[in-house]
């Protein structure tokens, strides 16, 4: 219930209301970005493919009803990976310009006038530019199928007498469903962190794009891999290892989200106290 009146609350706030379009001017980047919309949706769709494949081929050539209803727990995630790189993709557009144009058209200090405090700021213009997102509903209906796939698996698996069994594969289904949303966010909450430091919108663009895709690569499926070859040579540490492969890309970037939320927030208060971002080209 508090929630619910949180983001009622949100949505009220003017600045919510002017990040999400409603009135003024639109965010420019983001339109810039959508009128080569055709090349963003072929884009994610091979990126999502690529991504997403990798996920259920480890359940290749297992026979037993558990196995085939995880595997087809993760058919959904190609689709959920072209929706991740979407929003990936698109984040930074709505909020590595959000503080930035703000101190360059000098509306930032009239912010600062309102009755918002510069975290409630932040939150709004987070929201209010994310709002603009058509991704929301879809992924949350793929992520209902997975959880209702992955539920029939856990219960397959303890019916068979593996508890234990049915526990990862719950763990790995919640993982599962959260990875896409911890990524979007961590996506755009760079952006809004490099907003509030940088005088650059070009810079906050291009050092968010840097920052985002470098931790996507390195903490891609691929560079866990070599753990999940330990787990052939070394039977008894499968499970765990198998396990770590499938949840540590998404801790990782759940101790990344923490880290970037921690210096957002410790710039609102720098902002707050009205220092000056940093000049970088």
């Amino acid at each position: 219930m508090q929630l619910r009146t949180t983001l009622r609350a949100y949505q009220a706030n003017p600045i919510y209301q002017r990040e999400q379009g409603r009135w003024g001017e639109p965010n420019p980047y983001f339109s810039r970005i959508n009128r080569n919309a055709p090349l963003i949706v072929l884009l994610v769709i091979v990126l999502g493919v690529c991504c997403g494949s990798n996920t259920f081929s480890s359940f290749f050539g297992v026979s037993d009803l558990a196995g085939g209803l995880l595997a087809l727990a993760c058919l959904p995630n190609v689709l959920v990976q072209m929706i991740t790189w979407a929003g990936i993709i698109l984040a930074p557009t709505l909020t590595a310009p959000a503080v930035v144009d703000e101190v360059k058209r000098g509306s930032w200090d009239f912010l600062r006038l309102t009755p918002f405090s510069t975290g409630q700021v932040l939150t709004a213009k987070l929201l209010g530019g994310l709002s603009r997102l058509k991704i929301w509903i879809p992924l949350l209906v793929l992520n209902g199928i997975q959880a209702v796939v992955g539920l029939a698996a856990a219960a397959a698996l303890a019916a068979g007498g593996s508890v234990t069994g049915a526990l990862l594969s719950l763990a790995g289904i919640v993982l599962l469903i959260a990875r896409p949303w911890i990524e979007i966010a961590f996506a755009a909450l760079v952006g809004l962190l490099l907003s509030s430091i940088t005088r650059s919108t070009r810079g906050a663009l291009a050092g968010s794009y840097a920052v985002v895709l470098l931790v996507k690569m390195v903490n891609s499926s691929i560079f866990w891999l070599p753990l999940g070859l330990t787990a052939v040579v070394l039977p008894e540490l499968e499970s765990s290892l198998l396990g770590l492969v499938a949840g540590g890309p998404t801790l990782i970037y759940v101790a990344m989200l923490i880290a970037v939320l921690i210096a957002l927030r410790v710039q609102a208060g720098r902002l707050e106290q009205g220092l000056a971002p940093v000049d970088v080209v």
